[in-house]
């Protein structure tokens, strides 16, 4: 799981750092929204969030609880959980071996790069087989294909 990914996520969303001692209303919110990403889209147990930013698991609980709470009367807190969810959602679906194998940022981007580089490879090699069979098959397209890319048509 990717817990620095979201935790940074979560931070630039507030504009703060989640592992400040404080219980402004701000933290609060911005870390009950981290405890919650991490428990519905890691999978993760209590103990384990709970010790990302040096706290008690009853902290988590608590805060996950009240969350829920907070959610239902408070629209703009609902509005940003939701966007946070989304993003983490389009990271999941967009690279979802790479998001539960590695535990820092760097390594998510670097692993998501590897497989995109990959792919780009496996269609170059494509790409150039079909061309090659397009110039046997048929030579006179195959002279209006590279014309036009030439062209950048």
């Amino acid at each position: 799981m990717c817990v620095e990914l979201i935790k940074n996520l979560v931070e630039s969303e507030f504009n703060l750092q989640l592992k400040r001692k404080t219980r402004k209303r701000d933290y609060v919110e911005a870390r009950a929204i981290y405890y919650m990403l991490l428990r519905e889209k890691g999978r993760m147990t209590v103990a384990s969030i709970s010790s990302t930013l040096d706290k008690n698991h009853a902290t988590v609980l608590h805060s996950i609880k009240n969350l829920n709470n907070w959610m239902l009367y408070d629209t703009n807190l609902k509005s940003i959980y939701d966007s946070l969810e989304k993003k983490v959602n389009d990271l999941i679906l967009k690279h979802p071996e790479e998001f539960g194998a590695v535990e820092r940022e760097e390594e998510f981007y670097v692993l998501a790069y590897n497989n995109l580089e990959a792919k780009h490879r496996m269609l170059r090699g494509r790409y150039a087989f079909l061309l090659h069979r397009l110039k046997q098959t048929s030579p006179k397209t195959y002279e209006t294909f590279k014309q036009l890319e030439a062209n950048d048509i």
